[in-house]
């Protein structure tokens, strides 16, 4: 139960005052998506809607901001008063890491190892047992996306900018996000991911076109280049440098699409990410 609370926090980000429903609905809609739901309605023993309406109740109550230290706390104390009973609460809160094994064998390894060097069968089976968890590591995250994904889905009409036609929603974030940096928090607009099958030049064209008055930032990363049109851009800026003051002004990112979103959206040549002010 905790691993799930925790993964909640993960996908919504610290969000901000007064965070709308759609984000919760966001939130239980990837718990319902990812088989979570179920499972805990399994263990707790409640019907998987009544756990989902206490969710959505607990949530609304304790807020989203999961930076606080006071927020689990508040998470679960309201389930066990809201109707989850504490004894099966208790049982659920079992964190299963597929990985665990795989590390447990890798500990046995290196206890057995010591400090002499590993031989060319034992060197052979860490490396076999680390090639397993960085692609049990990628499976999750794939998984993780395809269920963000539908989860995203059918949120569209809250966004203010223009959705480029034809493209899939990877990811949407309609409260923003709030990165803490030293003593200060940045908070970001709504945003939310896309992926298309037009190439970078097209979705670039499609939205100058679309937004006229807005300004073209190209700037590279690697080999590759990458545009930021923005409602306006500060002197001196490069989005690089500067990308935690560049989600706080509307714009459209465009990139090459990522090994995520071709699987996601098949023949997919671009991701870009749109952020935009929360209608009035």
């Amino acid at each position: 139960m905790r691993a799930a609370l925790l993964l909640l926090a993960g996908i919504s980000g610290n969000l901000l005052a007064n965070p709308q429903d759609i984000q919760i609905d966001i939130m239980l809609n990837f718990m319902a998506q990812s088989g979570q739901l179920q499972q805990q309605a399994e263990c707790t023993g409640l019907p998987e809607q009544r756990l989902r309406e206490l969710y959505r109740s607990t949530l609304r109550h304790c807020g989203l901001d999961h930076e606080d230290p006071e927020h689990e706390t508040c998470v679960k104390q309201r389930l066990l008063t809201t109707g989850v009973p504490q004894e099966r609460w208790e049982q659920c809160d079992q964190d299963d890491n597929p990985q665990d094994a795989i590390l447990a064998q890798l500990d046995a390894i290196y206890e057995r190892i010591g400090e002499r060097a590993p031989t060319a069968a034992e060197q052979a089976h860490i490396d076999q047992l680390l090639t397993q968890m960085q692609q049990q590591g990628m499976q999750e995250l794939q998984q993780m996306m395809n269920h963000l994904s539908a989860a995203s889905a059918g949120t569209e009409d809250v966004i203010t900018l223009p959705i480029m036609p034809d493209s899939k929603m990877l990811m949407h974030i309609p409260g923003g996000i709030g990165i803490e940096i030293g003593d200060n928090m940045v908070h970001s607009l709504p945003g939310a991911s896309f992926a298309s099958t037009k190439t970078p030049a097209q979705v670039l064209a499609y939205y100058q076109q679309q937004l006229p008055a807005f300004r073209l930032h190209n700037f590279s990363l690697g080999d590759s280049t990458e545009h930021a049109l923005m409602q306006h851009l500060p002197a001196g800026f490069h989005y690089p440098e500067a990308i935690l003051s560049g989600i706080s002004i509307p714009h459209i990112h465009i990139q090459q699409a990522n090994s995520i979103a071709e699987q996601l959206l098949p023949g997919a040549r671009t991701l870009f990410f749109i952020y935009y002010q929360p209608g009035g």
